[in-house]
């Protein structure tokens, strides 16, 4: 996977810092419109249970696609149907049993008809030539915890910390699934709820380093420029809540 992960990084940045002109033919995407589609796919995920691979593999296959686009989007609301174009690839990779189609375009907050995201996921397949299957940080978090007891138990934390992190670009966009998966981990280990920053003396045995080719100073750099304030991002600045609603649940 090590190997495999720097081929399917986003290749360019497909958003926009600007706010969306209703007078301009084409849209260039920001951080919202993703925000939009991210929690799309992961409420559609939610509610039929997928397999949490599938919801890695759908962001990807968004990002992805929409990185290697050579024009703009003609509609904002076209970022809503290729999530769910991507969420249905990526469960018939994943899933038993893949979502209806018909009832996931029930869930849009702005349809769009079952021609047109059949529409889109040829488009993306045929961009993506096929490689649908990629390396995420899902996969990476999983490895990492194995290493001891220690990081199991800090897994179902740090698996909310790589969910948070599909809502934000920038980490997507600048961080390898990896070093996603490291700092989600490191966090979760490390963090002290009592004074909400990381502990004093951190755990990061030379057996996991070794496995995860990262240095606890690296980590912490990234920890520091991308995850410090990442809920607060999602939750204030993105306005989306779908994760929020998941984890308050039960089983997790």
């Amino acid at each position: 996977m090590k190997e495999q992960e720097e081929t399917f990084r986003i290749r360019k940045n497909y958003l926009e810092d600007s706010p969306f002109k209703k007078s301009s033919k084409k849209h260039k995407m920001s951080r919202q419109d993703r925000a939009i589609a991210v929690d799309l796919v992961f409420e559609i995920h939610r509610k039929y249970g997928l397999v949490s691979e599938t919801l890695f593999v759908a962001i990807s296959t968004i990002d992805r696609y929409l990185g290697l686009r050579k024009e703009p989007l003609r509609r904002a609301r076209d970022i809503e149907a290729i999530g769910v174009a991507a969420l249905l690839i990526a469960s018939k990779y994943e899933d038993i049993y893949p979502p209806a189609l018909d009832e996931m375009l029930g869930m849009m907050g702005r349809p769009a008809t079952r021609k047109e995201v059949l529409n889109w996921e040829f488009k993306i397949l045929k961009q993506l030539v096929f490689q649908i299957t990629v390396p995420t940080p899902f996969r990476f978090l999983e490895r990492f915890s194995s290493v001891s007891v220690v990081y199991q138990n800090a897994a179902p934390l740090a698996q909310y910390m790589i969910e948070l992190a599909l809502y934000d670009y920038d980490i997507m966009y600048n961080l390898t699934a990896s070093e996603i998966a490291c700092v989600a981990l490191f966090t979760s280990v490390n963090f002290d709820v009592h004074s909400n920053k990381l502990s004093p003396k951190q755990k990061w045995s030379s057996e996991i380093a070794k496995e995860s080719s990262m240095k606890k100073g690296k980590i912490i750099e990234y920890f520091n420029t991308y995850f410090v304030d990442l809920a607060f991002r999602v939750e204030r600045e993105l306005k989306v809540n779908d994760i929020n609603i998941k984890y308050p649940q039960y089983q997790f």
